[in-house]
């Protein structure tokens, strides 16, 4: 195929016995035109394409890589056996990092309380310190008490739910971390509509999980969106009410957004990353370019 047939009927000819060094095993391609007709044939591409191909290889530069979530244990909200005790549908306690949980459960229990199962119907957040869990942020959205496990102590001795304004956990290491004020987090009113008016759509790859992101939006008063808008339609959007609609990626989906970063226009800066959701929650404002993402 690759050379002259001819080799066949002459196999002990000298010429197919001894080879150079190194080996020259080159084909002759007048002997295969067919093969080589494709190689001939230039691949005309448009100057526009050209430029597309290059721009798209540009490097893009995500901001800095969120804090991980504190891993919370799946079993510390099972509810105990509550039979033979009147219920306070008032205390509804979830749990969070806490290495107490079973004791604390029945104290909840004994005082006529409930172990909520989720963020969802909880009234009161129990933590041994502060902690950046998935359950801190859905229940600051909810705007639920946030209470230290000493206040369930107290509340066994006393043998009453007491007041929750007489307790509060230490927010001094957690406040630096993550540069915010958590007091002045849980005194911010309608915490549940920061994300009012806003239009959002999360790709897939997005750390915690893209399910964990749009319930945190939703609980925020945000919409999610399930398709993607076009450029025209982002920046027709935005133009109105500006950052109305972002865009929550993650490195591994800039490929899903790298038409929007090649834009040399604002409409990049809605490209952002997770973190701008959860600084969102803790900080009560809405800051995008510490968490755009950019096209260098």
């Amino acid at each position: 195929m690759l050379g002259n047939f001819a080799a066949l009927n002459q196999m002990e000819h000298i010429m197919y016995q001894q080879f150079p060094t190194p080996p020259n095993f080159s084909f002759d391609p007048k002997l295969v035109p067919n093969l080589m007709h494709a190689w001939k044939m230039p691949i005309n591409i448009s100057q526009e394409s050209y430029e597309r191909v290059k721009r798209s290889a540009s490097p893009v530069l995500m901001p800095k890589k969120a804090k991980k979530m504190k891993t919370e244990h799946t079993d510390e909200n099972d509810n105990v056996n509550d039979e033979g005790v009147d219920v306070n549908s008032n205390y509804r306690v979830l749990f969070s990092m806490s290495s107490e949980a079973t004791t604390l459960q029945k104290i909840v229990k004994q005082l006529g309380g409930v172990v909520a199962k989720s963020h969802q119907d909880c009234t009161h957040l129990v933590m041994p310190t502060l902690a950046r869990s998935n359950k801190l942020l859905f229940c600051i959205c909810r705007e639920v008490y946030i209470m230290p496990e000493q206040w369930l102590k107290d509340s066994h001795s006393a043998q009453k739910f007491l007041d929750e304004a007489n307790y509060s956990l230490d927010t001094k290491d957690f406040n630096s971390e993550y540069k915010c004020d958590f007091t002045q987090t849980l005194n911010t009113k309608n915490r549940s509509k920061l994300f009012e008016g806003k239009s959002f759509w999360i790709t897939p790859s997005v750390f915690p999980s893209k399910s964990v992101l749009v319930e945190l939006v939703q609980s925020c008063g945000g919409v999610v969106e399930r398709i993607r808008r076009t450029a025209a339609q982002i920046e027709a959007m935005n133009v109105n009410a500006p950052f109305s609609y972002i865009i929550i990626t993650h490195e591994n989906d800039i490929h899903l957004v790298a038409d929007l970063l090649r834009n040399k226009k604002d409409t990049n800066r809605i490209v952002c990353s997770a973190e701008l959701i959860f600084s969102a929650i803790l900080r009560q404002t809405f800051e995008v370019d510490p968490y755009a993402v950019k096209v260098l």
